[in-house]
């Protein structure tokens, strides 16, 4: 970007459509003018959480009003001199003249989010909208508007990936810039090198004390920069379009595994996660992973699929195809996670789903907090009704065991069974697994 001639004439901002706002032009326009003055701002960019569910679910009609909804409450939050801006289809910027430290930039951008705290009200319909907030100060800045809008998306993808509302730019983060880049390539090439690794956490049954399943989780040791937990590589996977080859690395890897245990004698159902974003790419009658189950000479009743929340309560036609398709070969469907997203119940009768892993989340507090203990109890029940089998995760002490046995929980798994386990030491394990000793329910 570089300083317009003092003789360019002003003119009236491009208008965004749908909300009357400024839109990308616009903004740029105005941010070009707001560095050229030279005085301090902040520039923030607002990004709508699950906004696409919205539009999903419940058509974009509907999310075009909550944009409107969206944009006339952050208007009420601004003074005069402040500019709005949409930028994306969820996104909004925001150039607030006058802002000098960060702590005055993260109460301005407090005062932003807590505009989006009550419901918006559309028509006959309540939505609770969320955001996230990335911001940058110009002050801070040593480059052009280019470079400070660069370090606003910045911080707004640190502030997801943190699961934080809002975060400013810090230069630190310009490493860990380097070191996600990094990380795209140096995944490539452990998938093509086969450098990844498989470790499998055993589930049990709750009447006969067994393991009868296992999880398949990703691991990834590299030579030099050593150990790199999945919560830091699989975002770097689906940011540069390999989350598909690493999840089809996984069920393949997983499949030869499992014909390795039933050749020892261990008739155990795996299960996979596969994410949101490789279910979209599945062709609507599942062959890609059925291939890769029949090639390994498993029956595909052997598979479990562990999908996210997000992606049910996407009211996807094509996903409930997809869905049928792989349960029509075999395959069992899991919810991986329950509770930690949207946690509609609502959704559960739409899907053939078989199985629902509650997260541990609900169990950290238990035994002992009786409100907990009222939500999960609960929620125990109607996944049961539905039909449903329930699996426990992260079942830690003999203590919350004690109390699962005397709920309608079918399965547990957590670390009081075992950690996940390389498939040297798995198979070891299971040889002398002696069985989990469940109390006998009242």
């Amino acid at each position: 970007m570089s300083c317009p001639e003092p003789a360019i004439p002003f003119r009236l901002d491009p208008v965004d459509v749908v909300t009357g706002l400024p839109d990308r032009h616009g903004f740029i326009e105005h941010l070009l003018n707001c560095c050229c003055r030279g005085e301090p701002f902040a520039l923030m960019i607002l990004d709508l959480n699950h906004f696409h569910v919205i539009n999903n679910a419940m058509g974009h009609r509907v999310g075009d009003r909550v944009l409107r909804a969206v944009a006339e409450r952050l208007q009420g939050r601004l003074r005069e001199q402040d500019f709005i801006a949409r930028i994306g289809s969820d996104e909004f910027a925001l150039l607030i003249p006058g802002i000098v430290q960060h702590r005055q930039a993260l109460i301005f951008g407090q005062h932003l989010l807590d505009a989006l705290r009550r419901p918006l009200q559309l028509s006959e319909q309540r939505l609770y909208v969320e955001a996230t907030l990335g911001g940058a100060l110009w002050k801070d800045s040593t480059g052009d508007g280019d470079t400070l809008q660069q370090q606003a998306e910045i911080a707004l993808f640190e502030a997801k990936q943190n699961k934080q509302p809002l975060v400013l730019y810090h230069d630190r983060f310009n490493g860990q810039q380097n070191r996600r880049l990094l990380l795209q390539h140096e995944l490539v090439e452990a998938i093509r090198n086969n450098a990844l690794s498989l470790h499998y956490q055993p589930i049990v049954d709750t009447v006969s004390g067994r393991i009868t399943k296992l999880e398949a989780l990703v691991r990834w040791r590299h030579p030099s920069l050593g150990y790199i937990s999945p919560a830091e590589f699989v975002p770097v996977a689906e940011e540069c379009g390999m989350v598909q080859a690493l999840g089809d690395w996984v069920l393949q890897r997983a499949c030869a595994d499992l014909c390795r245990l039933q050749q020892a004698g261990y008739p155990l159902d795996m299960a996979v996660n596969r994410s949101s974003l490789e279910f979209q790419g599945l062709g609507l009658n599942g062959d890609e992973w059925l291939s890769v189950i029949e090639r390994q000479g498993l029956s595909p009743r052997r598979i479990i699929f562990e999908i996210t929340e997000s992606l049910f309560m996407q009211g996807n036609e094509q996903h409930l195809e997809r869905i049928q398709a792989l349960r029509e070969a075999g395959c069992r469907i899991a919810i991986d996670d329950f509770g930690t997203g949207y946690s509609a119940l609502n959704y559960l009768r739409a899907f053939p789903i078989d199985l629902v892993k509650i997260d541990k989340s609900f169990i950290d507090h238990l035994p002992g907090n009786h409100r907990d203990g009222l939500l999960l109890e609960g929620i125990l029940r109607i996944v049961g009704d539905l039909g449903m089998s329930v699996v426990m995760e992260g079942v830690e002490s003999a203590a919350q065991a004690e109390y699962l046995a005397h709920q309608p929980c079918h399965y547990l798994q957590g670390y009081l069974i075992a950690r996940p386990l390389a498939l040297r030491e798995l198979l070891p394990f299971l040889g002398s697994y002696a069985g989990h000793s469940v109390p006998a329910a009242d």
